[in-house]
């Protein structure tokens, strides 16, 4: 007769008998953090000791709030078992008052430990340069200006042919020449602020050879050493 307690009980497989194992495919879950914070700590130690102004990096920014977080709870769970501890022995020893001592030791460690976790688990990164401050210095005819052009139909592929190998997506067969050749004229005379091809080609030139001391003229010159 199949034991009555092995079905009540729902950590025994009824079928088996052999308890069963809940969540064994997350038990990875729980590591998750320690090994976070530590490569996070040598990572900042590897990379900030030899250049400490490597701290200001964006990389370094985001691996501090980890590796403090990791060191922190390490050291306060190091803290709140050592008083726990010593707590339970000076209870045994009738040394109440020093028992207390040690309770209020671990609970006042466990209270900032948990405090600075949630602290620097909560912190977000914060990027150094505020919003619309670009690096370097910008250039050409409309400093600063970005042109960007997007058309579908420049290029076509049908999903199916992902398997072959006796085609490839970058052939000419497979662009057309057409739709490109539209988004490059838009992309000239957006740059530009012309309205034909001709005028925006010319006003890139002069430019170009204005600013290479070459004076107000369109013809492009090629390097000395070009052929």
């Amino acid at each position: 007769m199949r034991d009555q307690r092995q079905e009540d009980s729902p950590s025994i497989c009824p079928k088996s008998g052999k308890p069963l194992k809940f969540g064994a495919r997350k038990r990875w879950v729980k590591w998750f953090f320690p090994i976070t914070g530590l490569a996070a700590f040598l990572w900042f130690l590897v990379r900030v000791i030899p250049k400490p102004s490597r701290a200001t990096y964006p990389c370094q920014r985001v691996a501090f709030p980890l590796a403090s977080s990791f060191i922190s709870y390490i050291l306060g769970l190091s803290i709140v078992a050592l008083a726990m501890r010593k707590a339970r022995r000076r209870f045994h020893q009738s040394r109440y008052i020093l028992a207390v001592i040690c309770l209020i030791v671990g609970l006042i460690a466990a209270f900032f430990t948990i405090s600075l976790h949630s602290r620097y688990a909560g912190a977000a990164f914060v990027p150094p340069d505020p919003p619309n401050t670009p690096m370097g210095v910008a250039k050409g005819i409309f400093p600063g200006r970005v042109v960007w052009v997007r058309d579908a139909n420049a290029t076509y592929w049908d999903p199916a042919w992902n398997s072959r190998k006796d085609i490839h997506y970058w052939d000419d067969s497979y662009t057309d020449a057409n739709v490109v050749e539209e988004m490059m004229s838009k992309s000239l005379c957006w740059l530009t602020g012309e309205v034909t091809d001709k005028a925006a080609w010319d006003k890139l030139f002069r430019q170009f050879n204005k600013t290479h001391g070459n004076g107000d003229i369109w013809i492009h010159f090629r390097p000395k050493n070009s052929h």
